[in-house]
Order: C-alpha cells, then structure tokens, then sequence
C-alpha cells in the first residue's frame, strides 16, 4: 500500500505542480484567490516545489525500506500537515468557495496516510 501512496502523491504533487508553472492565476482562481505579479510568481515558485516532491515521490515507490524512505515519509507528513492547517486557516476565512474545501480533504487524506506510515516507520526503527 505504501508504493501506491507514493505513486498518489506524485501524480497529485505533480499535477498541480505543472498547472501552477503553467497557470498559476488560472488554478488559484478556482479557490477563489485572485493574484498579481508576485502571486503568479509564488505560484509558480510552488509548483516547481511541487513537481520536485512528485518525481521524488515517483522514484521512492520502488525504493527498498531504508532509513532514507523511512525520512522521506516523515518528510512528506511533516510537508502534509502543516499544509493542511494552511488550508484550514484559509478555509474558515470569510467568502472563501465552498469548493476550496476539496482541498482540505484531500490533504486530510493524505496527512492520515503519511501519519499512519510515518508512525508505523518509527515503530519499525525502535524495534
């Protein structure tokens, strides 16, 4: 299941990756943020983030359990959470879409995810 959670976060890391470096004004506007210059830029500085993870992602479902992977999947929590309280904040804000809230959900799931394999790593290494 775990190689299936990595192969999750790369098409999803780099979906939004390359559509926030191609369109940053046009993604965001779908959460309801309008942008300027900088914005666009912030966006497109995200997206190349984005895709980074995705292809990290990518490689490490095949990778061996290691102390690397077990670092990457306490990354990729770590990354997810504070992502997730981000668009928590963002969500309760006054005249924020009711659609943004895809958003939150979609990070909640994987904030669980990457919870559940980031715990069950350490329990592995104290072993």
């Amino acid at each position: 299941m775990l190689g299936w959670l990595f192969v999750a976060e790369a098409l999803v890391d780099l979906a939004f990756g390359i559509a926030l470096i191609a369109a940053p004004a046009a993604l965001l506007s779908i959460y309801g943020i309008t942008t300027d210059q900088a914005g666009e830029f912030l966006g497109r500085f995200l997206g190349g983030t984005l895709v980074g993870f995705g292809l990290l992602s990518w490689q490490a479902r095949g990778w061996a359990d290691t102390d690397e992977r077990r670092l990457l999947i306490r990354v990729l929590f770590v990354t997810t959470v504070l992502g997730l309280l981000a668009a928590a904040i963002y969500q309760v804000q006054p005249g924020v879409p009711i659609g943004a809230a895809v958003f939150v959900v979609l990070t909640l799931l994987f904030a669980l995810a990457w919870g559940y394999f980031a715990w069950k790593t350490f329990r592995k290494t104290e072993e």
